[in-house]
């Protein structure tokens, strides 16, 4: 088996001197790369298996170099020291070619075993302390969980497969799924999405480490909403704030369709995000993400509407949910009611050129409470997201609109679910926000028309849409 190499990358030669030694002492080839100033190995041929980077600057270059340098060296695997081990910093750092995080503090057992990890293709956080068997936590959550099924079910919430958690928590695949299946029957559900709704409205979802079990709930207002986010809910805020910020100015209109979609990804998967359930669907393919070029030209209206028909045809259990995401190079909105004529412009369009009636059991009138947009014959709910927007959870670094299938609120609604999602994500919107969002209204009880742009509209609004008579639902 050849000799594994590690280049070790580094601003200071204490730093690097100190990576080298701890890994020389378990026989692993080191060369150190050593260097200073703003264009540090940008497009460095690295040249070995691993690479060992010293990282202290979470600024706008720091992250393009080392997009660039892991463009240059794709073969690479790149393990960053970090002195920023958050939560967000490590989304950030993997999201740009990162093949795992550790702290600058890690051991030299802790360095050789990431080394190790991301050489097997596992991705490596930073080292938590994992529950001894004297641990004192309670047995059985007071959600009647068991402590075991407590972290499968928050590791679940946080969008992870089974295999990624068997690697985590270290038991195998089986025994994984063997405490899903006692997790479900405690839960009382049947499948994935609904138990992850069932833990999102209990606190669970996005915790790294293994030492909260149970996530301890969130503080909450008489709405049930939490009102006081942390002073580490504003840092991570601000995070995700300045990343969209980037990522809207940088230049992702002429990017290629999978570039887009990674960033899309990431977004979603940003601990802060406000729904995890998009970041759960999303890693289970439950969510598609398509590029087009401008939402106002006829051709890629056509293409749009052809695939939305396609997706809306895919056989679903009664419970498995699913999202179109659709993302535009072109236009950019300069403020939210430009955005929002760009979103009721693209769907009159869509409307005028659909032969099929209204979907049935939707109205199409938008002053409605039982409005919902339909192609098709299928209805949709449709969230609109833009660089622009005043409310965090409502941006993205390209002009974004989401189709999601209709008939799968009407199935949480009926089940129960509905409630407790629009509660967890009123919760993490607060805690992102500082306030709650109040676009997000009860489903069912006011025309959805009103949230699909993300503007705050005023009581009188009505949207720039007209339902052709021809094409309504012959019942309403």
């Amino acid at each position: 088996m050849p000799r594994l190499t590690v280049a070790v990358v580094a601003r200071s030669e204490l730093f690097g001197c100190g990576a080298m030694a701890a890994l020389d002492a378990f026989g692993v080839a080191t060369r150190l790369v050593l260097g200073r100033g703003p264009g540090l190995h940008a497009d460095f041929a690295l040249d070995a298996d691993v690479a060992v980077l010293e990282w202290n600057e979470p600024n706008r270059n720091a992250w393009d170099q080392l997009r660039a340098l892991h463009a240059a060296n794709p073969t690479t695997k790149l393990l960053v020291s970090s002195l920023h081990t958050d939560d967000a910093a490590i989304s950030r750092l993997l999201a740009r070619g990162a093949s795992g995080v550790v702290g600058q503090s890690a051991s030299a057992a802790d360095l050789r075993a990431g080394v190790d990890d991301v050489v097997a293709g596992r991705i490596v956080r930073p080292a938590v302390l994992r529950p001894s068997p004297t641990d004192a936590r309670p047995t059985v959550p007071s959600d009647g969980l068991t402590a075991r099924q407590a972290q499968i079910v928050d590791l679940i919430c946080s969008g992870m497969p089974n295999a990624q958690i068997a690697e985590r928590l270290h038991p195998s695949v089986n025994s994984i799924e063997s405490h899903i299946r006692g997790a479900y029957r405690a839960m009382d559900v049947q499948t994935r999405p609904h138990a992850v709704l069932w833990g999102l409205a209990r606190g669970y979802g996005g915790h790294v480490s293994d030492d909260h079990w149970p996530p301890a709930a969130a503080p909450t207002s008489s709405s049930g909403s939490s009102t006081h986010p942390t002073d580490d809910d504003e840092s991570q805020a601000r995070d995700l704030a300045e990343w969209l910020a980037e990522q809207a100015d940088a230049g992702l209109e002429g990017a290629d369709e999978a570039t887009i979609r990674d960033v899309i990804g990431a977004m979603i998967e940003h601990p802060r995000f406000p729904c995890l359930g998009a970041r759960s669907a999303l890693k289970r393919d439950g969510a598609l993400v398509r590029v087009f070029d401008d939402m106002t030209d006829d051709a890629c209206l056509s293409t749009l509407s052809a695939e939305l028909a396609d997706f809306a045809a895919i056989e679903r259990g009664p419970r498995e949910f699913g999202s179109f995401i659709a993302v535009f190079r072109r236009p950019r909105a300069g403020d939210e009611r430009e955005f929002e004529n760009l979103l009721w412009g693209m769907l009159q369009r869509l409307h005028d050129r659909d032969d099929a009636p209204w979907a049935e059991r939707v109205s199409p009138d938008t002053t409605s409470p039982h409005f919902s947009f339909s192609l098709g014959g299928v209805p949709f709910f449709l969230v609109g997201l833009h660089p622009r927007a005043s409310r965090i959870a409502r941006r993205a670094p390209l002009t974004t609109v989401v189709f999601n299938l209709h008939d799968q609120f009407e199935q949480l609604r009926a089940d129960g679910g509905f409630d407790r999602m629009r509660d967890a994500i009123r919760r993490r919107d607060a805690a992102l926000q500082g306030s709650i969002n109040p676009v997000v209204t009860d489903h069912g009880r006011s025309s959805e028309a009103r949230q699909y742009s993300g503007r705050h509209v005023e009581d009188d609004w009505r949207a720039p849409f007209t339902a052709h008579p021809s094409k309504e639902n012959p019942d309403d």
